[in-house]
């Protein structure tokens, strides 16, 4: 129980985190395009 609460509350921050920095899946995305 304890360890899937913890993936979901990672998840979370990650995603939270990932949004804000649009520069690294903007990047990504157009290294993939390139």
């Amino acid at each position: 129980m304890p360890r899937v609460e913890y993936e979901p509350k990672l998840d979370f921050k990650d995603v939270l985190l990932r949004p804000k920095r649009s520069t690294l899946k903007s990047r990504a995305d157009v290294d993939l395009v390139r």
